[in-house]
């Protein structure tokens, strides 16, 4: 039986929050509604949420799960399209870690950061 890695978030860039959320720390700054940041915040979906993404047949997989992360950042996906591909990635494995594993803060480890709870850019640096 193969070993399943751990990820190591803090290298990724991903700060969780005792929420659920998570903040991702991007490499090159975008816009979205008009305020620049370098950082994106993803919370954790609701049944609702994860219900509405999972019935999303429209469209390639890749167009699936971009409105899937857009959805739970709060942001368009023409500001999604601004991401260089690096900073995408980093959004992935934390949908991914929702929908296919276990966010850390669900098995015991909590981070010291606290979220405001509103998706979209982080103010901290």
């Amino acid at each position: 039986m193969s070993e399943v890695k751990a990820v190591d978030w803090n290298a990724l860039g991903v700060t969780w929050s005792d929420d659920g959320s998570a903040t991702i720390a991007l490499s090159f700054e975008i816009n979205v509604g008009g305020v620049k940041g370098k950082s994106l915040v993803m919370l954790c979906p609701s049944l609702d949420q994860a219900e509405a993404i999972d019935n999303d047949k429209n469209g390639t997989a890749l167009q699936r799960e971009r409105r899937g992360i857009a959805s739970l950042m709060g942001v368009t996906e023409g500001e999604m399209g601004q991401l260089k591909f690096p900073d995408y990635r980093r959004l992935q494995a934390v949908y991914e870690c929702f929908f296919g594993g276990t966010p850390p803060m669900f098995v015991g480890s909590q981070s010291a950061s606290q979220s405001s709870g509103s998706p979209g850019t982080s103010t901290s640096a």
